[in-house]
């Protein structure tokens, strides 16, 4: 859909449609006058001049205000008939040709132009719709190599007939899908076929049993060996404007102007695009940026005698690989190895002087964009972190106050190595990013000498954990318990299985706690199958996640929860991995949806309610309740209460409720405890040191050393240790803890050797 939305914008359908409605003499003008197959062309106008149409127009040359041809098209996307997946495809709604103006090529022309266009944004398929009675039209897109569609009105009723079984999962399918199955006596009524040709193929279209440079290159298709493994990411890449292209149309300029950033680097706009833009936003550009007319600097381009631009002094022409580069005072556009090395501060075709702050970046290869949107951090942790580094600093100069006067030995190499483990995060891999071995490897790539550590994602790893298996009286703390309040006067109390589906859960965690649920209503209702909600605009149609990106699927996870009975809640989607914010509330086991939706909770509370939904009438012919059925709030914050409360409250007993437990903060909590431990270890390292010091002044029986015996007459030397001095009195002389007088009751003699004998080793002060 991402892409569908990307050629609309980039296309602009507003200057071909009025000056073709306001045309009198077209083709327009003479076949919107009747039809010879029983339909009447005006009542197509509406329908074909939509905000969302295309239009390829044909002019005569002679008179060039006058169309002899045309074709409208759109950005579309289609449902296959084999998995139900949408793929985007561009659609051929009509396409006329002047009686002059046939059998001359042009219908040729104009679906090949159509195919090309399919292929230049990555769509699959070229599909239009032609009347059985239209012979001629039908034989002239088949010589062109388009077949009829699977999702044709005669295919549908043959894989009808082959499949016995078929109907029931058919019907089932559509009414999941919130269409009404149609029989085929309805579709053997309709006057029409659908036809479609494949113009983006990848490997395997053909015998051959190596892969070509255009399949390898990515020209017909993703291949797994080449970039394939990038459509496995869930983040959306970001694509660089093409050097000959404007930044704000996506089409090829005409009159190139620039604009300059704040990192120095230059966005290049066409001038009939971006004036209209900065008078509609207020001097703003399309990044947010203040910008106004009179800051746009014209960029001159050179062309070679094949209309490729080139660089006016080596005659390389420009490509995506090559680093373009501008001067501010001329606005003529070069490589950067012209510049850098021949220009000697003048330009070479201008011959006026410039300095560096005067050269402006218009493409540089190696400074690629970010491939995906950030992650969004983890907001207790970081601030866990800046809490206890400062609380660390302060402590540690605190310490440094107190022991100014005293003398302190240098920091060991024990303590540096300590400190510099404890400055690693705590989602630090045993691997490298492999940007340094890519950068000695490739030429495309920067130099880079020293080595980074890749991160874990801080969120996959508390999914990870969480859905580690524990013991099953572990079960209840890694789930999480909501109430969803709705406007029928009652709650639906619901079980998260965030230990089944962590990333599923946390996404619906996080988007009630931005409120995003707030007066959200519930779309769309089938009695007997299922309740729909979760979009904001009520459509069914939007709603994001709270990554603003789709996200994978988890019903494929071990343990995984399924459709297995009434009140199961599970994600919406419309394809693989496209969860965004939508989901539903089962009436019924559903069985034949388990490995397609992820199942995240079930209602554990307010039953009465799920049953008043259910028998809430529907608008005549669509699913939409006749009432609206909202969702007030997503309660996760109430009072502390026991286990035991809990359990009553969830099977539907009025008791006061203060707070649903959330594993995820309680993850994010001992993830922000640890890292102050860490922080505050780090800074009483140094003090532990000191205190392991004074420790070795004592003796195994806890005695400081040589304050046991007073010493005899001073020596010199290592002798005064070993000459004994005066015999002390009995009663104070000391063996371990026991006294003379202690060891005389006990029968024991003490010999005066021992009584003279000093514990410890001393202090060798005379060494």
């Amino acid at each position: 859909m991402d892409l569908i939305n990307e050629a609309r914008a980039a296309s602009s359908p507003s200057i071909a449609a009025e000056g073709f409605q306001q045309q009198p003499r077209t083709v327009r003008g003479r076949s919107y006058v009747g039809s010879s197959y029983g339909w009447d062309p005006r009542s197509k106008k509406k329908e074909l001049f939509h905000a969302e149409s295309r239009f390829i127009l044909v002019h005569q040359t002679e008179a060039p205000g006058l169309v002899i041809a045309y074709t409208m098209f759109r950005f579309d996307d289609e449902e296959t008939m084999e998995d139900g997946v949408m793929e985007p495809v561009v659609y051929c709604y009509e396409i006329q040709i002047a009686e002059e103006a046939r059998r001359s090529g042009i219908g040729t022309v104009l679906m090949s132009d159509l195919e090309a266009i399919a292929r230049k944004w990555k769509m699959k398929k070229v599909m239009l719709t032609a009347l059985r009675s239209n012979v001629d039209a039908i034989s002239f897109y088949e010589k062109l190599g388009f077949e009829m569609d699977p999702i044709s009105p005669t295919k549908v009723i043959e894989s009808r007939q082959t499949q016995d079984s078929a109907p029931n999962n058919a019907e089932i399918a559509d009414k999941e899908d919130g269409w009404e199955t149609e029989s085929e006596d309805s579709f053997s009524q309709v006057d029409y076929e659908i036809y479609s040709k494949i113009v983006l193929r990848g490997h395997g279209a053909n015998d051959k049993l190596y892969i070509t440079h255009a399949e390898h290159s990515g020209a017909l298709g993703q291949h797994s060996s080449s970039s394939g493994y990038k459509g496995k990411a869930e983040e959306i890449p970001a694509y660089r404007t093409p050097f000959d292209c404007c930044a704000l149309s996506l089409q090829p300029f005409q009159h190139p102007v620039c604009a300059i950033n704040e990192d120095g680097t230059g966005t290049v706009y066409d001038l009939l695009n971006i004036v209209p833009w900065l008078k509609e936003h207020d001097n703003t550009d399309p990044k947010g940026n203040p910008l106004k007319p009179s800051d746009l600097i014209t960029l001159h381009y050179h062309r070679n005698s094949t209309n490729q631009l080139h660089d006016p002094v080596s005659f390389k022409p420009f490509s995506e690989h090559s680093h373009i580069v501008a001067i501010k005072t001329t606005g003529n556009v070069f490589l950067a190895d012209s510049v850098g090395k021949l220009a000697g501060g003048r330009d070479l075709v201008s011959d006026v002087a410039f300095t560096k702050a005067d050269i402006i970046t218009l493409q540089n290869p190696h400074a690629a964009p970010t491939p995906a949107p950030p992650v969004p951090r983890t907001t207790a942790t970081t601030q866990a972190a800046e809490a206890s580094s400062s609380k660390a600093s302060t402590s540690s100069s605190s310490d440094a106050t107190k022991k100014q006067s005293t003398t302190e030995p240098p920091a060991s190499s024990a303590l540096a190595k300590a400190r510099k483990a404890a400055a690693q995060p705590y989602n630090a891999s045993p691997y490298s990013t492999g940007a340094a071995g890519a950068s000695l490897t490739s030429t495309s790539l920067d130099p880079l000498t020293k080595g980074e550590m890749a991160l874990y994602d801080e969120e996959e790893l508390m999914f990870e954990d969480i859905s580690r298996e524990r013991k099953e009286k572990d079960r209840i703390k890694r789930r999480a318990y909501v109430r969803m309040v709705t406007n029928l006067g009652g709650s639906l109390n619901l079980e998260l299985f965030c230990d089944k589906a962590p990333k599923t859960c946390y996404n619906f965690l996080m988007l009630a706690r931005e409120g995003k649920y707030n007066d959200c209503p519930f779309h769309r209702l089938i009695p007997g199958f299922m309740i729909q909600g979760g979009d904001p605009t009520g459509t069914g149609r939007g709603g994001q996640s709270y990554w603003g990106t789709p996200f994978r699927d988890e019903y494929d996870l071990k343990g995984a929860e399924k459709h297995s009975e009434r009140g199961v809640l599970s994600m919406a989607n419309k394809g693989a991995a496209t969860n965004g914010s939508q989901f539903f509330i089962s009436f019924r086991a559903t069985p034949h949806l388990d490995g397609k939706h992820t199942v995240f909770g079930k209602l554990v509370g307010g039953e009465e309610i799920l049953a008043a939904i259910e028998a809430t009438p529907v608008q005549p012919g669509t699913d939409k309740p006749a009432k609206p059925i909202k969702i007030t709030e997503v309660i996760m914050q109430v009072k502390s209460i026991s286990r035991a409360d809990l359990r009553r409250a969830l099977r539907g007993l009025r008791i006061s409720l203060c707070r649903y437990q959330d594993p995820f903060e309680e993850y994010k909590k001992r993830v922000a405890n640890k890292i102050q431990k860490q922080a505050e270890s780090l800074s009483g390292s140094k003090s532990g040191a000191t205190g392991e010091k004074a420790k070795d002044n004592l003796n195994w029986f806890g005695e400081k050393i040589g304050t046991s015996s007073k010493a005899g007459p001073a020596s010199v030397g290592v002798g005064k240790y070993l000459k004994g001095g005066g015999p002390p009195a009995a009663a104070s002389s000391v063996i371990g803890k026991r006294t003379t007088a202690a060891v005389a009751d006990m029968g024991v003699g003490i010999d005066d050797k021992k009584k003279k004998r000093k514990m410890g080793f001393g202090d060798f002060d005379s060494w």
